[in-house]
């Protein structure tokens, strides 16, 4: 029996998957939301490039709309990449071969909707692709693969986004067919090691000099950029985001928060645990800057405080 697959997908971590699979000849119909946004335009434009249907759902109907779709196409298996609305427990097991979801993030331990901002900031050295089948539950469905992949010291949010985004492409068609023809055994998730992550909230992006050492304020650095432009902090009453920094050598005791000196390297600033750190860009509502041309705009000089938002 031939293998139809088709795919659902939201973000440009999908693109270069859904590109693949056209490439491959192994998709034959794709979704994305209702939602109008640079993915889901391009997604649209790869579909067309290749001559794939490209169906939008709506959230409000989505039960008779995913299961005409499913029906029209004859799909055997859909795959499942950042699509962001609950699909119906009937309608996950009308395909032969179910709803296959690639989560980028370690699972069970990092469970949610978006895991590699938790996983940067919590210093982990992987992070990865759990390819699992769909239940009624949001990321609780067995395990079928685990591809980990790095999470480099330097390595950013969107770094390692488009990381993933390629390793996924590279094993998505061989997933796919793979699944059809019965070479993944799927393996039920452990619980007590489970963890599930929000969205993160201003809290969660927001510098604690008071509590944070300088390798755990880098970490959360990468873990914004790009898209919240950096982390929250206060700076003689003005908010801004840090979006870079390095460590620095300490041999001081100031309060955390400190600016201990401005130079050439950058905006060194006490951290707590007697850490420090070269504060080097900057995002101010006016634009990007660096830290030499940051100074010359916003005046800051040795003894000022950087301060806790919370």
């Amino acid at each position: 029996m031939e293998t139809r697959v088709g795919i659902l997908c939201n973000s440009r971590l999908a693109l270069p998957a859904l590109q693949k699979l056209c490439i491959d000849k192994i998709v034959v119909a794709a979704g994305i939301p209702d939602i109008v946004h640079n993915a889901t335009t391009d997604a649209m434009a790869i579909c067309k490039h290749y001559g794939i249907s490209c169906t939008s759902f709506a959230k409000k109907d989505i039960a008779d709309t995913m299961k005409t779709w499913i029906e029209e196409y004859k799909l055997s298996i859909v795959l499942v990449l950042t699509f962001p609305y609950k699909i119906p427990e009937e309608i996950l097991l009308l395909p032969k071969f179910g709803f296959v979801n690639f989560h980028f993030g370690l699972l069970p331990a990092y469970r949610g909707a978006d895991a590699i901002f938790p996983q940067i900031k919590n210093r982990e050295a992987f992070g990865g692709i759990s390819i699992h089948k769909m239940n009624k539950y949001f990321d609780k469905g067995d395990l079928l693969h685990i591809e980990k992949i790095p999470i480099l010291q330097n390595d950013t949010y969107g770094m390692h986004s488009t990381k993933l985004s390629h390793v996924c492409a590279q094993i998505i068609s061989g997933v796919a067919l793979g699944v059809c023809n019965g070479r993944f055994a799927a393996t039920e998730q452990h619980e007590n090691t489970a963890a599930y992550y929000k969205k993160p909230g201003q809290q969660d992006v927001s510098i604690f000099w008071k509590k944070q050492r300088a390798v755990e304020i880098i970490a959360l650095l990468n873990a914004c950029n790009p898209w919240n432009n950096g982390a929250y902090t206060l700076l003689n009453g003005s908010l801004l985001r840090i979006i870079s920094a390095t460590q620095a050598e300490c041999n001081e005791h100031d309060i955390p928060g400190t600016v201990l000196e401005v130079n050439k390297t950058g905006i060194k600033v006490q951290c707590f645990a007697n850490t420090a750190l070269y504060l080097s860009v900057f995002y101010l509502e006016e634009g990007i800057y660096c830290a030499n041309d940051f100074i010359k705009i916003f005046p800051i000089k040795a003894g000022d405080v950087f301060a806790d938002i919370f």
